[in-house]
């Protein structure tokens, strides 16, 4: 094989790339079926192959543990918390598995108006409560005291965490633009409250002992998915050890 070949090939599983639809690493590429792995929150562009392959490792272990979650806290899609695991996932999409964050793992986080923070919480911030129980009012009036315009074009909710390549994470609440007197504004704004309180709460636990159920299970699952990868178990027998592992 030349060496042109060896440079196209996926620096997860090994196999050959297409031009196309490839994922262009820092010392090499991602295969369209590999990137399909990888959190949409990641900054592909900028990962290596080790950091890649430790991604996708993750990934794949959050696969195997979430069916056994049971979430204990949520707002919609934006903001699943597993208070028993302490874990946490954002932008949850039916179709695929959520990148599980450690309540540890947050940094601090704010609410964006227009870009623009209006208030924010966190490490190193002036403590979220005093504002998330006061109404939309009280948030708005802790704004710095700028003019407050009419229309709003976005509102989000941005955290800082510890993870690699995932610095910074968007919560999209409001992508139109809107009047701040509508009904729209305001149901947005009630859901920026509710993100920012079970954010708190996720704070305010940050330093506790983790468990290790969970984490173990999926150390094993990870264990039988690499047998099972290397032809040495079927997928039945693999599929079975993982419904054993999981309680299921």
């Amino acid at each position: 094989m030349a060496l042109g070949d060896k440079n196209d090939l996926c620096a997860v599983c090994g196999k050959k790339t297409n031009a196309f639809t490839r994922v262009k690493l820092t010392d090499g590429f991602l295969c369209s079926t590999c990137k399909t792995w990888c959190s949409n929150f990641v900054q592909l562009r900028s990962m290596s192959s080790a950091d890649a392959r430790a991604h996708i490792a993750k990934t794949l272990q959050d696969d195997s543990i979430y069916p056994s979650l049971v979430p204990s806290e949520s707002v919609g899609k934006y903001l699943v918390v597993f208070s028993k695991e302490r874990l946490w996932s954002c932008m949850v999409s039916k179709d695929e598995t959520p990148y599980l964050f450690s309540f540890d793992d947050i940094i601090n986080y704010e609410l964006l108006e227009d870009g623009a923070c209006v208030t924010k919480g966190g490490l190193g911030s002036a403590a979220v409560g005093g504002f998330l129980f006061g109404g939309v009012g009280a948030i708005v009036g802790g704004g710095l005291g700028r003019k407050q315009h009419d229309l709003v074009q976005k509102m989000g909710i941005r955290i800082s965490t510890k993870v690699p390549l995932m610095s910074h994470i968007e919560i999209p609440i409001l992508t139109t633009e809107t009047k701040r007197s509508g009904m729209l504004y305001s149901s947005c704004k009630e859901t920026a409250l509710k993100i920012l309180s079970l954010l708190d709460q996720i704070m305010s636990q940050q330093g506790q002992k983790e468990p290790s159920s969970a984490v173990s299970s999926a150390d094993e699952i990870l264990k039988f998915k690499k047998l099972l990868d290397e032809g040495i178990i079927t997928q039945e027998e693999f599929e079975a050890k993982k419904r054993q592992l999981l309680g299921l």
